[in-house]
């Protein structure tokens, strides 16, 4: 299924530009990211074979959450008209946020598009919660996505315990990227984009930061100049 999603477009068309691709849940600005690892190009024709292969050669149906307002109605009937070239017929459920999580948190859906925001800029923030899944029943140590899409691994789970106590800065991104690895290879997630958010602020206001838990990010900024005055 990610073959057949066209990332690029849909951040140059639906986004219009303000986000990035970005294909791991290592985003910019995280210790391992690294902007190359993108495994993952539009090939509808590979995506088809690979359908195939799995055992749906002519397709199947699925049911698509989403949030019903923008910009997520948008790349949902985007990533909705990407899946039918390869056969596979997405129905878009818009929903209040309430019940979108919820749907989430109860485990009730086929797929879901949602965002994540981490709490503090470090790996562990995301690490924790795209691949740490410990148990799938209610003893699980941590319930956030892993465990939300049934994704159990013990093993990997490990590793990022033992990343977030690892003083070696080196060997601790090395850590991260191989269980990011793992899970964009074999998980249950299509990453697609990391938002860009833009600032309109007048020229003489001072420099402006963004939001500080963002602060390892770009923040790309428009100034606006002052009217000349009249004369």
């Amino acid at each position: 299924m990610r073959y057949a999603i066209d990332y690029d477009g849909l951040v140059a068309h639906v986004l219009k530009g303000a986000g990035e691709v970005v294909q791991t849940f290592l985003a910019p600005g995280l210790l391992g990211y690294a902007p190359e690892n993108r495994p993952y190009a539009y090939d509808p024709e590979r995506a088809k074979a690979l359908l195939a292969e799995a055992g749906y050669p002519n397709g199947f149906d699925v049911e698509l959450d989403c949030f019903n307002f923008s910009p997520w109605v948008e790349v949902a009937q985007q990533l909705r008209h990407n899946l039918a070239q390869v056969g596979i017929r997405v129905t878009v459920n818009q929903l209040p946020p309430k019940d979108l999580f919820s749907k989430v948190s109860q485990r009730t859906f086929q797929m879901t598009l949602i965002g994540w925001l981490f709490d503090y800029p470090d790996p562990d923030a995301n690490a924790k919660s795209f691949a740490h899944c410990d148990s799938l029943g209610d003893d699980a140590t941590i319930k956030l996505r892993a465990w939300n899409m049934r994704y159990l691994l013990p093993e990997i789970s490990k590793i990022v315990e033992q990343a977030a106590l690892e003083r070696d800065l080196d060997k601790r991104a090395a850590m991260y990227q191989q269980v990011a690895a793992q899970i964009t290879e074999d998980g249950p997630f299509a990453f697609l984009f990391v938002p860009i958010r833009y600032y309109g602020i007048r020229a003489e206001v001072a420099p402006y930061i963004g939001q500080p838990e963002f602060i390892a990010y770009d923040f790309p900024v428009l100034k606006f100049g002052t009217q000349p005055s009249a004369k």
